[in-house]
């Protein structure tokens, strides 16, 4: 799953802003089995942190899962429920191919043209 990039830059802003370090770190053991360390260098600032951790969610196919521990472990943040929300509705929108790189293709021929001069 590719996030566009503002939608991306939306949701690393409030995830900084619900969390920080050390908080972000016991979300992501307790909520997704995972040390932040083996996705985040901990030595990085916390902004480098939370990038690195959406691209591993993104990789990963993970943020849906993120996204509903952030949302329950913050459920008065303001900032995190409106971009968890305009994320909720960019995958409700089925997630459009281009916006995972993809180019769709135009559909083939009907069977009656196949092999005929055009």
């Amino acid at each position: 799953m590719h996030l566009p990039g503002p939608l991306y830059a939306t949701l690393a802003a409030a995830l900084r802003d619900a969390f920080d370090g050390a908080e972000l770190r016991d979300l992501v053991r307790t909520g997704l089995d995972v040390n932040l360390a083996e996705v985040a260098p901990t030595e990085k600032n916390l902004t480098e942190q939370v990038n690195e951790l959406l691209s591993w969610a993104e990789r990963a196919e993970r943020v849906p899962e993120l996204l509903a521990c952030a949302r329950a472990e913050r459920p008065h943040s303001r900032t995190l429920q409106a971009a968890i929300a305009q994320y909720d509705a960019w995958a409700a929108d089925g997630d459009p191919p281009a916006a995972q790189g993809r180019v769709p293709q135009p559909p083939p021929p009907p069977d009656d043209l196949v092999g005929r001069d055009r």
